[in-house]
Order: C-alpha cells, then structure tokens, then sequence
C-alpha cells in the first residue's frame, strides 16, 4: 500500500507540475495557448492510461495483502512444514516485486511522454531562441492578421516601340532613350545602377537613378549615346546591365544589348549589278558601277551625294560619252538610307527604276535585281 500511495503521489505531483507549467506558458505566451491545449489533451490522456494501470496494481496489492493474511493464518503450517511455507513466501515475494516493476516502469514511461509534449517556454523547450525570448524568430502578426515579409523591389524597363531586340545607335553620336519605375513604393531611398560594359562604344547617361516614396512611380529616363571611333571595327554590341543597389530587390539585374553601327566601314571599289530576266530593264542596268575617287563623277561634278559616296556606270543607254543616256548610277537620296539604281534622260532629270532601302547598297535586299560588293 505505501508503494501504491507513492506512486499517486508522483502522478498527482506530476499532474500539478504540468498545469503549473501549462498555466505560466498560457499567461507568458498567449499565442501558444491552442499548442497547449493540445498538449495537456495528450498527456491527460496518458494520465488516464497510468490511472488504468494503478487500479490494476491495486487489484494485484489487494490480492497480495489477501495473500499475506493467509501467510499469517498458515504459521501452524510453517512450524510442521518450514519447507513448505517458505516456497509460499517466495512465490508472493516475486508477484509483489513483479507488480512494483510494473508500476515503476509506467510512472517512467509517463514522465518521458510528458517532458517530449511541455509546452513552449518549458524548459528544455526547442522553440526558444538562444537569448531566452519565446516563440519564432520571426516577428508575430497581430490577432487576426496574416504574419508579413518586407516587399522584395522590382523595377519596369519601357522602351518606346515597346520591342525587345536589339538596340541600335551609330558612331556618328546617335541616341536612344529608355525609362524607368518602380513597381512598388520602397521604405526608404532605393538607387538603381546602369552600366554599360564598354563604354568606347556605348555611354549611359545617367549612371544612377534615385527612387523615394514620393517619386518611385515615376518614369525616369535613360539616355544611350554611340561613340565614335576611327577603327574599321564593323558593328559592335555592348551589354548595358540595369540592377538594385543593396539589399532587397527581385531581381540581380537585366541587360539591354545595344548594337553600335560602325561607320568606318572600307568601300567597296564597285558594285555588280546583275537584273532578273524577267525584268525588262537589265539591258541598260546590267555591269559594273566604279564609286567616284573623283571629279567628274559621271555627269557629276561630286564625288558623294547625301553624305555617301557614288557608284556610276558607263555606257547605259548609249555608247558616246556625250550622250545624256549614257551613265546610270547608284547613290543615296537624302538621309543616306535609301538607294536607287537610275539612270539620266537627255534632259538631265534623274529616272530610277529601282530602290532599295539599307545602310549600304550591298547588305540589303533589292527587288528583282542583285547587287554586290567589290573590293
């Protein structure tokens, strides 16, 4: 019986000490209070499964106290039969000592379950931080509200024509220009960087741009500039990176590919001029154009029209040099973009028979005629 009260004692102890534990949780971390629950949920259900068992120890130390009366009636029977009575003793002996293995180990079980479920803030507890604060590292939501993360900034490139491709600018000081914006108002300043990885070929302007909470949505604007060079480089492509300062932004960066187009290019010496058959123009069209080193250029007095050079060819319409029909030529019209392949009436008007529009007469595409490049 004294073992038995014992170990009602350390349940009821424990029992305390769990409420106890349970009570100083819910009123130092009210948010815990539902994991709580659910906890003392469990481990009454373990107390109850303890309690199941004592009843029945008690049932074995009731049977074993019936057991000993017996004992104490049979010492008549020890003194004509000590052989007898002293077996009697050891076989309760082992029942008792059996029974107080079994509560022993019960208590020993509960006490594990119930220090594996104390609530957060126990000690022991894995949910602290090392400085002895409760709960997550994070900062908790108010009652009612989702928890929150600080807003990632993201930034929106827009190009005019709205395309994607390649940028171009020329040697010759050409610009273009981009804006930027914020997708979101930042909690403080936040700078975006715009690099350009060559900078003989292509300049930013500016460098840095500056966004506040006042102004983040508005579109500020980036000016790309070619540079002229005097090398015979052909065209050149830079990589101009636009990226966050600091901490907090999406993305690491995003590149626009600006073309710079070389305008040191090498002339061709002439152009070959061969016309469809199905055209009926190639008789006077057909052969070779020689660009103009100099003066006279044909009928000309010129060696460039419109900033670029020009190509002419003898003997179009006729066979004296005299003749007005006797050159055909091929030259820029004004901004330099287009080309005709003409020829001059006798009474010196031009007459083009064909255009083709490019930066030279030799890369782009002319209808029913083909032209190239010789050097």
């Amino acid at each position: 019986m004294v073992l038995m009260i014992s170990a009602l004692a350390s349940v009821l102890l424990l029992t305390g000490c769990g409420q106890g534990l349970a009570g100083q949780a819910t009123g130092k971390y009210a948010e815990d209070i539902e994991m709580i629950k659910q906890e003392v949920s469990v481990t009454s259900s373990s107390l109850l499964e303890l309690t199941t068992q004592i009843e029945h120890i008690a049932e074995a130390v009731e049977a074993l106290d019936a057991s000993v009366s017996d004992l104490a009636r049979s010492e008549a029977i020890e003194i004509l039969d000590p052989p007898a009575s002293d077996l009697a003793r050891s076989e309760e002996i082992k029942v008792l000592d059996a029974s107080v293995s079994d509560l022993a180990r019960s208590v020993e079980r509960v006490l594990a379950e119930t220090h594996d479920q104390q609530p957060p803030g126990a000690t022991g507890s894995t949910s602290e931080k090392p400085n002895g604060s409760p709960g997550p590292a994070h900062t908790q939501a108010p009652p009612g509200q989702a928890p929150t993360s600080p807003t990632l900034l993201d930034w929106h490139l827009h190009r005019e024509e709205g395309g994607d491709g390649d940028i171009e600018v020329s040697e010759s000081g050409s610009t273009y220009a981009f804006e930027l914006w914020l997708w979101s108002q930042p909690s403080s300043d936040a700078v975006l960087s715009i690099v350009s990885d060559d900078t003989e070929e292509v300049t930013v302007s500016p460098a840095t741009l500056t966004f506040t909470s006042a102004n983040w949505e508005t579109a500020q604007t980036v000016i790309l500039k070619g540079v002229d060079d005097s090398d015979v480089d052909g065209n050149q492509t830079t990589m101009v990176t636009v990226s966050g300062i600091g901490d907090g932004w999406l993305d690491d960066g995003e590149i626009v590919t600006v073309v710079t187009l070389d305008d040191d290019v090498i002339l061709p010496t002439s152009l070959s001029v061969v016309v469809d058959s199905t055209s009926n123009w190639g008789g006077w069209a057909n052969g070779t154009y020689t660009r103009c080193t100099g003066t006279p250029c044909g009928h000309l007095d010129v060696q460039t029209w419109n900033g670029r050079e020009v190509y002419v060819k003898p003997g179009a319409n006729s066979t004296d040099p005299n003749d007005g029909w006797y050159y055909a030529y091929i030259f820029a019209r004004p901004g330099g973009q287009t080309w005709p392949i003409q020829y001059v009436k006798p009474d010196g008007q031009w007459n083009a028979h064909s255009y083709c529009d490019g930066r030279n007469p030799w890369d782009c595409e002319w209808p029913e005629s083909t032209v190239t490049a010789v050097y």
